[in-house]
């Protein structure tokens, strides 16, 4: 089944249309507990790869405070899981010139 035709499906059943969306169609629905199984993986706990704890709360407000979050999770300029890319250094905030934070600079 092509991905016009769930669509089609979706919409004759009465169920919310997701546009091609994968991340919005409820098959693919990630939730808190497997962004927490994510998170738990040693890189998230590494210096080498993590930002410290004050740091990722400070980048998750920022996207807590964004427009551009969708669902509470979800940042729809680049796609990811905000809770996952904030904690790592190498991320920065996807809107231009990295509104929001930048990649990770140790002190």
């Amino acid at each position: 089944m092509t991905a016009k035709d769930r669509q089609v499906a979706r919409r004759q059943s009465g169920q919310p249309d997701s546009g091609g969306c994968r991340g919005c169609d409820p098959a693919y629905r990630v939730t808190e507990a497997d962004i927490d199984r994510i998170l738990s993986a040693p890189m998230f706990s590494s210096t080498l790869h993590a930002v410290p704890d004050d740091v990722y709360e400070s980048r998750l407000a920022v996207c807590q405070a964004c427009p551009k979050l969708s669902g509470g999770s979800t940042c729809v300029a680049c796609g990811c899981y905000v809770r996952v890319a904030a904690k790592l250094k190498v991320k920065r905030c996807p809107l231009p010139g990295g509104a929001g934070w930048g990649v990770y600079a140790e002190p």
